[in-house]
């Protein structure tokens, strides 16, 4: 996953609908066509508190997708619950995890996280030659760069990543 995605994503963990749950397409809807103006009601009823509140809404720290944590913290008083109070810090936790897995899929991330544990001052084509594996024999990844220029591209995409992680 590119570490950019990554941070525009909201991922939504579903539930796995047990046997016993599951439901065919035509017992459900008689129960929809039931909820659905109480579910709208209550949706627009939401949205509109949530309207209300957002113009008050100022956030310490602006995330990526800014916007949208002011949306998930005005959300909080309106729901006023545990779970609504600890959204936004859930949130930018996730986009931490997903920044995370994003640099997983880039060997280059990966041996940066594993050999550099203090500052680096040097050439891209050094750093390339300081994160080669020590051992002549270890393949290097396919999409390992090639040269000093390549590591360049390869740090300009994993930066923001490598910065939220610290």
């Amino acid at each position: 996953m590119q570490a950019d995605l990554a941070d525009r994503l909201l991922p939504v963990d579903l539930a796995l609908i047990t046997e016993e749950e599951r439901q065919a397409e035509e017992d459900l809807w008689p129960s929809w066509r039931e909820a659905h103006p109480l579910i709208l009601g209550a949706l627009l009823d939401l949205v509109s508190d949530v309207m209300a509140r957002l113009p008050a809404v100022r956030l310490e720290r602006k995330p990526r997708m800014a916007d949208f944590a002011r949306i998930i913290a005005a959300v909080a008083p309106a729901l006023d619950t545990e779970e609504s109070r600890a959204a936004l810090a859930r949130y930018i936790g996730r986009s931490v995890d997903l920044a995370a897995e994003g640099l997983s899929g880039s060997p280059l991330a990966v041996r940066i996280q594993e050999c550099i544990t203090s500052a680096f001052h040097g050439t891209s084509a050094e750093l390339r030659k300081q994160l080669a594996p020590a051992d002549d024999s270890a393949r290097l990844a396919k999409d390992w760069p090639k040269d000093g220029r390549a590591v360049t591209t390869e740090l300009h995409r994993i930066a923001p990543a490598l910065r939220k992680l610290g």
